[in-house]
């Protein structure tokens, strides 16, 4: 690893809070541990940041990171963040080949910008063991708030964090579409849910509105089994609900949903023909029967490209609708781009929607915990994709919380 590398990856660890205002940098070998470089390679790094005045030299040996935890009685103006970092991947920096990632990446994007927009800083934590181990430190930040996304709550250390957290008697809130409906009732504190029966009866409107009249949706395993969490859980639950009540509401035909069993071919694409070949033989039954099925609903990020594919191998050309559609660069580039309407600024909006939640319970601290479903925002093929770091991120995000919340971002 080159020493600007290393220094990247420490500059990034004391932006995010990972080395907190006033605590000890780790050891030279424990740096070397942890960013796979050498002792000589470490030492020039933090010999740099100390230059650039982010480290403070307390002996041969010891460096701090600047700066100090607040006051006693002091109300830091930080946002605390737990989420999962690790599933993480960069975005495109061009707007219009923006490439969606999943949810996180975007929720992040949606709380950052409303974040700005209030004046107020975020701080990124992992929901692990050496998270919880060090909570307390985290605590001295003295946060304005703390936000957890998706996934964490069903973790034990998620648990034990948002307890923690609900001791601080800060503002607390939650995104929770991964949390069964006992879970949901149960939990403590505020929570954003994206409205994925509303999102995914848009989706079916959509290709209705395009001719279709017999769509075929592809699903997770285990959406049919909504007492768990594994594959798809309860979200994938309520999108089937809102394709059936999508293709009652408009006349259209709804098949039998398949079971998408190539998710790993939308990451490997080394395996990516293989996997449309597979695809294709799993779907040429409905995509060959008189009548056809004539449109297709992706189940999430990444498998529009997949299903696209498959269905080009059977010599049909077919729309596909779905949810943060990823249509990766070389698939384009040997089919071309899909016909794709995707839901892909939903997540934005909840991240921004936490924010305005938590803000709305630090000016009213009483009353019962608040649950609000966030609606889907249809892109349509010919629309240019927006990338969710964009300033547009916000004023997509603004506008479906007023329709929520009844209330804007803007101070």
């Amino acid at each position: 690893m080159g020493d600007d590398r290393i220094h990247d990856a420490l500059l990034a660890w004391v932006r995010n809070g990972r080395f907190l205002p006033g605590s000890r940098l780790p050891s030279l070998r424990t740096i070397c541990a942890l960013v796979k470089c050498t002792r000589h390679g470490a030492q020039q790094a933090v010999l740099a940041l100390e230059r650039d005045g982010l480290l403070v030299r307390r002996s041969p040996r010891v460096f701090t990171v600047a700066g100090h935890a607040p006051a006693p009685g002091e109300l830091d103006r930080t946002l605390v963040v737990f989420a999962n970092v690790h599933a993480m991947r960069p975005h495109v920096a061009d707007p219009a080949r923006a490439r969606y990632t999943g949810g996180t990446p975007s929720a992040l994007a949606g709380i950052e910008a409303a974040a700005r927009a209030a004046g107020l800083t975020v701080n990124v934590f992992p929901p692990d063991p050496a998270t919880l181990g060090r909570f307390a430190v985290i605590e001295k930040l003295r946060p304005f708030a703390w936000l957890f996304l998706n996934d964490i709550y069903g973790r034990d250390s998620g648990r034990r964090l948002l307890a923690a957290a609900q001791r601080s008697a800060r503002p607390t809130a939650v995104w929770a579409d991964s949390l069964l409906p006992d879970e949901l009732a149960a939990l403590p504190c505020d929570a954003v849910l994206a409205d994925h029966r509303a999102s995914a009866a848009l989706l079916v409107d959509h290709l209705a509105a395009r001719g279709c009249r017999r769509l075929l949706p592809i699903v997770l395993p285990g959406a049919e089994q909504a007492g768990g969490r594994d594959f798809a859980g309860v979200w994938m639950v309520e999108r089937l609900a809102g394709y059936h009540e999508g293709a009652r509401r408009a006349g259209i035909a709804l098949l039998d949903p398949l079971p998408f069993l190539g998710r790993r071919y939308t990451v490997r694409r080394d395996l990516f023909d293989e996997g449309c070949m597979a695809l294709a033989g799993v779907m040429a039954p409905a995509l060959l029967a008189d009548p056809p099925a004539d449109g297709l609903l992706a189940p999430e990020d990444g498998t529009a490209t997949a299903l696209a594919c498959a269905a080009r191998r059977l010599g049909r050309e077919l729309p596909v609708a779905g949810f943060d559609a990823t249509w990766h660069d070389r698939a384009e580039a040997a089919w071309g781009p899909p016909p794709v309407a995707s839901i892909d600024q939903q997540w934005g909006a909840i991240g921004a929607a936490l924010v305005e939640l938590v803000r709305q319970r630090s000016a009213q601290p009483r009353g019962g915990a608040r649950q609000v479903r966030v609606p889907g925002l249809l892109t349509r093929p010919d629309e240019p994709r927006t990338n969710p770091m964009s300033g547009s991120q916000l004023a997509v995000a603004s506008a479906l919380v007023r329709k929520t919340l009844g209330l804007g971002l803007e101070r």
